[in-house]
């Protein structure tokens, strides 16, 4: 059953991952003020967050970090950037190994698994359309769906996969279908 968006949670280790890890260098004073306003202290991260920090802090550092920039566009790059980040924190790096090992194919196939050590929320289901080519639905709800894809790519490629493409097929109340395809 799905997990209502009010009581979606997201790990500690996604914020040290993304802001800790992969943009420590460009964390401003300015922004370290916004996310402190969310209630995300980076000097003491609390275990879990609700999904509307993770979004608001998503935003903001979009905001400060790609000014100008579409918003479903700086997400996208966040996602990319917080997934290497998340591959240096402890839980990631174990990750790292399993998914390098599973290769791109078994990867896919255990997203709802590989998820659960970040959120207690995602849901997906896989829908082969070639050999190297899926439709990945998700119960994502709301702009993370672009941060998401940026995961789903970078995450996949680190898995093995070469030249992969993941573009929002279509997105509605209730998920968002993601269309896969790599080399």
């Amino acid at each position: 059953m799905s997990v209502p968006l009010e009581q979606r949670k997201v790990v500690d280790a996604v914020f040290e991952g993304l802001f800790s890890k992969a943009l420590k260098l460009e964390v401003t004073p300015h922004l370290r003020r916004r996310l402190l306003e969310l209630g995300v202290d980076l000097t003491a991260l609390k275990p879990v967050y609700p999904h509307a920090v993770w979004l608001q802090a998503l935003t903001v550092a979009a905001e400060e970090l790609h000014p100008g920039r579409p918003l479903p566009e700086a997400l996208r790059e966040l996602g990319a950037r917080a997934v290497t980040g998340y591959f240096e924190t402890f839980l990631g790096k174990a990750l790292k190994q399993l998914l390098r090992a599973l290769g791109v194919r078994r990867t896919i196939g255990r997203m709802t698994l590989n998820f659960s050590s970040t959120n207690n929320y995602t849901e997906t289901r896989v829908k082969d359309l070639g050999e190297r080519h899926v439709e990945v639905w998700m119960n994502e709800l709301s702009l993370t769906q672009h941060n998401m894809a940026g995961i789903i790519q970078t995450g996949l490629t680190i898995a093995g996969g070469k030249n992969v493409r993941v573009d929002i097929s279509s997105s509605d109340a209730v998920g968002c279908t993601y269309e896969v395809w790599w080399e």
